[in-house]
This record gives structure tokens, sequence and C-alpha cells, in this order.
């Protein structure tokens, strides 16, 4: 059961190298095996509070859950660069992409500066008709999860905890 579960604890890095198995626990405990069958998969693992199977005494099957953060913690406004394509001028940008000299791509001998050449050249027309705009982002809060509503969270956790029997 050891090495069956370390391979399942997060299957995704290999595929995906940003996402995130949250369960790490068995769902489904029988009387010889156990197995994961239930994924909670994320890409943000620290906007989650926690994450777990809970084992109910009328299926061999969990219950699986997380829950996210109430506060979003960020040590002021932060910069970022955007683009606004709602008045993208197409034909303008569709006549510099063909005015381009796509040919001198292929007097390149390595495909990685072939890719640069290319990338370069079409950044160039997308910059020119539609810059990036920096941004002002501000803090972020969860404004809806007030102290009432925190403390009244924290009671139903604390009596689902102490009302729970193993497997």
């Amino acid at each position: 059961m050891h090495i069956y579960r370390i391979h399942l604890l997060n299957p995704y890095k290999t595929v995906v190298s940003h996402l995130n198995q949250l369960i790490t626990e068995p769902t489904r405990v029988t009387v010889n095996p156990c197995s994961l069958i239930d994924h909670c998969i994320t890409n943000s693992p620290v906007k989650i509070a926690k994450s777990g199977a809970v084992h109910l005494a009328i299926s061999d099957y969990a219950l699986i859950y997380k829950t996210h953060k109430t506060k979003y913690e960020r040590s002021g406004s932060r910069i970022i660069r955007t683009r606004h394509t709602k008045n993208f001028p197409k034909s303008g940008y569709l006549r510099d992409l063909q005015e381009k000299a796509w040919s001198d791509i292929e007097t390149r001998n390595d495909p990685i500066d072939m890719w640069s050449m290319w990338k370069d050249m079409l950044m160039q027309s997308i910059d020119k008709y539609d810059p990036l705009i920096p941004k002002r982002d501000g803090n972020k809060k969860a404004l809806r999860i007030n102290d009432h509503l925190r403390r009244e969270m924290h009671k139903i956790e604390f009596l689902k905890k102490e009302s729970h029997v193993g497997p």
C-alpha cells in the first residue's frame, strides 16, 4: 500500500508541473487494498486552507473536501501589464504581418534562433497595435467573510472533528 500511495500522491506533477494533488490519504478503504480514487487538483495550493478525506461509517468511500483561505494577504499593490484588445485594429495588424520578411527566418540554421526570430517579429507587430498597459492591482481580501462568520465556521469545524470517529 505504501508504494502505491506515494505514486498517487501527485501523479499530475509528471504531466503538468503546475498542478498539485491536495488529497494525500486513501479515499476508498476496504479489508485488503486502500486506494486514492478521488482527486482534488489545484494550481494555487497557497489559497487552500485545508483539504482531506472524511471516512464515513456508511460506506467504504471517503468524502473529500477542501476549504479556501478566508483572507488573502498581500503586501501593498503591484503593477501588472495587460493588453486591451477591445478596439484592436485588425486590418492594420494583418497588413503589418503581411509586410514582414518572414522568409528571413529560413536563413537561420538553429531551430531556437528561428523560433526567437519568428517570435520577435510577431511581438513587434502585436506591441505596435496593442501595447502592454501598466495597471495597478490592489490588495485582495475576501470581504464577504467577516469575523462573526469566521468564528461560526471554526465552531462548525471543531464540532465536526469532535464527532468524527476514525475508520
